[in-house]
Formats: C-alpha cells, structure tokens, sequence
C-alpha cells in the first residue's frame, strides 16, 4: 500500500516504507541491502561506518517510517561471534533510525534475538499460525484473489477450489502465496487470465510434508547405507 514514490519533482525518492531480507549475520550485508533498498549509489567495499552514516541520513531524507526486516532467522547462521556483532550492529542502528520495525522469520527468529535482552524486549512477538479450513480461508483466498493481476474472476473462495488449494499449501500463509503467485503466473503466460483447478494441477504442487519427507528420503539416498562392523 506504500511503494516507493520516485518524486520526480523533488530532490529525492519518497520511501514510508523499507522492506530487506536478512541473508547472513553480517553487518554490512545489512547495510548493503538497506541501500539497494532505497535505490542509494554506494560501493560494496566501503567501510560500514560509511555505509551506516549513509542510510542514517537518506532514511531521513525520504520520509521512511517504517522498517521491515525479513527471514531474521538467518542471523543465527555462522559463528557465534559474527551473530554477535551482528545483533550488535542492528540494535545501534534501530537506536538511531528511531522508526517502527518489524521483523518475520521461522521460529529461529527467536533464538536469533534472544543473546541480546535489549534487542529482544523490542519485538513483541505474534505467532502466524496455519489457517485450518473453512470461512475465514475462504475469505482469504478472496482477498488474495483481489490483489491477482489477471483479468477473468477464479473464483478461490469455491468450496472445492478453496479446499483442494488449503490441502497443496497444509494452511501456511506463506505456501498460499507463493503457489497463487505461481499458478498467476502461469494463468498469464497461457493467456487463460483465470485460475481452475486444470492449471493448479498443471502446476504439480507438492505439500510442504510431502516435499520435506522426499528432501529427507534425498538426503538418505545421499549418505548411503550406515557403516557395519
């Protein structure tokens, strides 16, 4: 609801919202991806005193007030020492920037957060929990459908269209998304304009039980047969 604005009549790009992937606890990469975020020139091998005064001042410029960070769980990847300086590194800069912040991630964001008591006590915590079947879903499913850029109505919230598409993605919000975005895309690239069920199958979605229990037959495949003695 609030992209970038480019302000061609001013001096500045207007940005009231700032959304980054947190990829590796890395203080730079943050502020890499920060700058990427609000389209600012910058090199890669600048000392991150440089880049950090950098984002503090064209933050301001452009009006941001809201701050979104993504898969935080990532940040307790690496050694412990690089998490550290890491959460080090974030809490100085939300100290600074002064806006809102809210930061998504699998259950790991937790333990991301929790060396630091500071950091922590900053996050309130809410639970996305799977969305069982029924009204509500199919409710979503609407809303989703609202937000699809094709031209002819699908119709998600049928009762049988809703149901076969709550059993592909096991009620994750995520899985919803990225599947709709998926079988959107294809419903263009046919020029069908539309979802059915025919494209969803064409998809062949995999349930996320059923992708981790083939990832994990893969992975037994792989190491082969336990040594004997």
């Amino acid at each position: 609801m609030h992209p970038i604005d480019s302000n061609r009549g001013g001096d500045a790009i207007r940005a009231p919202v700032i959304s980054i992937e947190i990829r590796s606890p890395d203080e730079g990469a943050l502020y890499d991806s920060i700058l990427k975020a609000i389209q600012a020139p910058f090199k890669i091998q600048d000392r991150v005193q440089k880049k950090r005064n950098q984002i503090l001042t064209i933050l301001e410029k452009i009006g941001t007030r809201q701050l979104l960070l993504d898969e935080l769980n990532t940040a307790i990847s690496g050694p412990l020492l690089k998490q550290r300086n890491f959460l080090v590194a974030l809490k100085n800069l939300l100290n600074e920037i002064q806006m809102t912040v809210f930061a998504t991630g699998t259950p790991d964001a937790r333990i991301a957060l929790a060396p630091d008591q500071q950091l922590e006590s900053r996050f309130e915590m809410e639970e996305l929990r799977r969305w069982t079947y029924g009204e509500e879903f199919r409710q979503l499913l609407e809303s989703f459908e609202c937000r699809l850029p094709l031209r002819e109505p699908s119709e998600l919230q049928a009762p049988i269209f809703a149901k076969r598409i709550h059993e592909l993605t096991e009620g994750y919000i995520g899985e919803i998304a990225e599947l709709l975005m998926r079988v959107a895309v294809k419903a263009i690239e046919t020029k069908k304009e539309r979802i059915d069920c025919r494209l969803l199958a064409e998809l062949n979605w995999k349930p996320p039980l059923q992708r981790r229990g083939e990832a994990r037959g893969l992975h037994k495949t792989l190491a082969g047969p336990s040594p004997t003695t």
